[in-house]
């Protein structure tokens, strides 16, 4: 009897929390966790990106600290992800909570071929963060 209360306590407590991750799909909106776009690219991992993707991930999701995921590929310097969600439409002007851009973030790290290709994608130097 007592197995059965715990089990049934368990359930209950936790049907709200899957009934949530459930409706969000698991992505950026779930209050619970970040998306699965975000944790692609800070895992470095770039078929998880590419999957997240094909699920129906916002190519522009953010993280829990509102960096966009373009952004974070470019602090891990994964160029290959950078181009890969530039190619998916990511928007190249965005900023984080702290008013950086990805160019701006390209200047910093100081990589002339990355600057050279973000503003190829339309990123606005006169919007440096």
């Amino acid at each position: 009897m007592r197995k059965f209360l715990i089990v049934s306590f368990l359930i209950l407590f936790f049907i709200p929390f899957i009934s949530i991750n459930a409706q969000y799909g698991g992505f950026n909106d779930s209050p619970f966790k970040e998306g699965a776009l975000v944790t692609a690219v800070k895992t470095g991992r770039l078929q998880d990106l590419i999957s997240a993707l094909n699920s129906g991930a916002s190519v522009n999701e953010r993280d829990f600290d509102e960096v966009p995921a373009l952004l974070l590929a470019i602090e891990r310097s994964r160029i290959d992800m950078v181009l890969f969600l530039l190619e998916q439409g990511a928007r190249v002007n965005m900023k984080d909570q702290n008013n950086r851009t990805v160019l701006s973030l390209a200047v910093f790290k100081d990589d002339p071929n990355l600057i050279k290709t973000l503003i190829s994608y339309g990123a606005d130097p006169n919007k440096l963060g």
